[in-house]
């Protein structure tokens, strides 16, 4: 399974001395090739500081932090037994760690300006459970790091802080560090966090913005440069229309869900080269339309839906690489180049103070179940390759991602003598969307007369798929009142087919996603039809089909007339009863709808 990863690329001076050179695909990039795992990497976080040390987070619970001392790289790995991270953040020598239980955890070992929030500051560089929020019974949701400053955000929208505040960041109307948590106020929805940033932004649930701390240049674009230790509202911005914000040392970015980019603050690093004292547009970004921004030290990173990277804000005091020499030029957003191999697939970003990431963004749990049973040749029913060597794959995922019949793939192969090599570039893309060796797979394709890149990604094709009910092969057979009894092997045969409602479904989707169903499918009663399988879980027909939509777009989506409440108890346990995978989101989609009854 390793060699359906990518490594991580970086732009930063610490890191390449730790690069394989070999390895790196375009100049100013280098790739850290001892990250490379057999599990997906989920999200990266880096500390604020200038070196931009690492923690990655790997498959449901292993970490990996990078750190630099006495000029090298120390590697540590960390498993949360019995645990699944929901989310990891960087701030300043600390990174905080969020479970799918609520629990968070700190890693770190030096507790200048308060930042651990912990009674005693570790000894050793590990993970440490902050017992505060279990001893008070709190349930934290979300967690967000601003440099020194850290927020919980814990069920019923309660905000906890700790850390530093001096300047008046907790926006309590205070100006007293804290190492544990403390109470800041209720009503919150969001806290958007910022690797380096000196303010504190946050939305409440009656729709506004809120802002406070230190307000040199005008970063919480008030209009004004007064500093505040007390949340003020940020006129003119409604908190549903905000899609992303950070904030860095002297300037903030604001990206609305219409994608229109706004910033305001210091004039050589908002995006605009020109003192701003409100969000205003960036000009340079319009129609462009941003999906991420992250802020380090000073530069501003803007990813766009179109795979293209933006970036502002360098200084020459503190240069990712040569790339950015000409720092005066970068006052306002210019296009990064970044790595072909990155140009055909998406990707993920990550900064540091002064450093830059890429990694390949496979947050798609369909791709990865599909390519555990590539790699282990379940469910396979067609070959493909030439000159000796053919590759088991599956006809269905095939086909639909490149609209081809495999009869003409496989002619294509064997007239060209596509090799061992050519197969395994040829299906790493077809399950993952991973571009490896562009060049190859470009000319692979043009052989095929498949436009390059392709329009659709994996995650669409799944859900064109899914759409597509008359591809359907089969059906789950599902009666809302079933009373079954396992050690009575007469069951099956006592009911009629018609007194069930059926959901049509593709097979080989459930095989991938579900090892009930794989069991189901396997033992299926022989006089029973061939196409058919019952669901004995006596969950209603109505959760059933949103669990089944959810294998096919890993996502749980309700509609005004699902009852929340109830859909959520019928499908706390589908992790365990249907036995999905360990990469499994189900638990994060689950907590989303059960904060929709949990709020009132």
């Amino acid at each position: 399974m390793e060699d359906l990863l990518n490594p991580i690329y970086c732009q930063s001076k610490y890191y390449k001395q730790f690069s394989d050179e070999k390895q790196s695909l375009e100049p100013n990039w280098y790739s850290l090739t001892k990250v490379k795992h057999r599990q997906r990497i989920k999200k990266i976080a880096c500390d604020s500081s200038d070196k931009s040390n690492l923690l990655v987070w790997i498959g449901t619970n292993q970490l990996m932090s990078y750190r630099f001392e006495n000029n090298k790289v120390e590697i540590d790995t960390f498993f949360l037994e019995d645990q699944t991270i929901k989310d990891i953040q960087g701030g300043y020598q600390t990174y905080q760690i969020l479970t799918h239980s609520g629990k968070v955890y700190s890693l770190g070992i030096s507790n200048s300006y308060c930042q651990i929030p912990l009674k005693v500051t570790p000894k050793k560089w590990e993970p440490v459970l902050v017992t505060f929020f279990e001893e008070n019974n709190l349930f934290v949701e979300e967690i967000s790091m601003c440099c020194i400053t850290h927020f919980y955000l814990c069920k019923g929208g309660k905000l906890y802080g700790s850390g530093y505040n001096s300047d008046g960041r907790f926006g309590n109307g205070t100006a007293k560090d804290s190492n544990l948590p403390i109470f800041l106020c209720d009503n919150v929805e969001r806290v958007f966090p910022g690797v380096y940033s000196l303010v504190v932004f946050y939305t409440t649930t009656d729709n506004r913005l809120w802002g406070s701390g230190p307000n040199s240049n005008s970063k919480l674009g008030t209009g004004n440069n007064k500093s505040t230790n007390k949340a003020i509202q940020i006129s003119g911005w409604e908190a549903s229309n905000i899609l992303e914000l950070c904030s860095c040392q002297s300037h903030s970015v604001l990206v609305t869900r219409d994608f229109k980019t706004y910033s305001t603050g210091h004039k050589e690093q908002n995006g605009h080269g020109v003192l701003k004292e409100i969000f205003t547009e960036i000009r340079a970004l319009k129609s462009k339309s941003v999906i991420k921004v992250l802020g380090g030290k000073s530069l501003t990173l803007a990813l766009t839906s179109q795979n293209e990277l933006y970036g502002w804000g360098f200084q020459s005091d503190n240069l990712p690489t040569n790339q950015y020499q000409n720092f005066e030029n970068w006052k306002t957003p210019k296009l990064i180049k970044i790595p072909k191999f990155y140009q055909a697939s998406q990707f993920n970003i990550a900064c540091g103070g002064m450093s830059i990431f890429l990694y390949t963004n496979i947050q798609n749990n369909v791709s990865f179940d599909f390519n555990t049973l590539l790699e282990k040749n379940l469910y396979c029913d067609t070959k493909i390759g030439a000159s000796g060597y053919e590759r088991e794959c599956h006809k269905l995922i095939v086909e639909l991602r490149t609209h081809l019949k495999m009869e003409a793939i496989q002619k294509i192969f064997i007239e060209h003598s596509l090799n061992k090599e050519d197969a395994n570039i040829f299906l790493k893309w077809v399950y993952s969307d991973q571009a490896q060796q562009f060049e190859r797979l470009k000319e692979i394709f043009s052989l095929l007369k498949i436009p390059f890149p392709p329009k659709n990604n994996f995650e669409q094709d799944i859900l064109n798929l899914f759409q597509d009910e008359d591809s359907t092969d089969f059906d789950i057979l599902v009666k809302d009142d079933v009373d079954y009894d396992e050690d009575n092997d007469d069951d099956e045969e006592e009911d009629d087919d018609d007194e069930y409602e059926k959901i049509p479904v593709h097979k080989l989707i459930l095989c991938a996603r579900s090892g009930l169903f794989r069991d189901m499918f396997e033992n299926v009663n022989q006089e029973q039809s061939s196409n058919t399988v019952r669901d004995y879980s006596g969950k209603s027909i109505e959760s059933l089909e949103i669990l089944i939509k959810y294998f096919y777009t890993d996502k749980i989506e309700l509609t005004a007339d699902h009852d929340p409440e109830l859909i959520y108890e019928e499908l706390e346990d589908a992790q365990e009863y249907y036995q999905l995978s360990q990469n499994s989101n189900i638990n994060l989609e689950l907590n989303k709808i059960k904060r929709l009854f949990t709020k009132n």
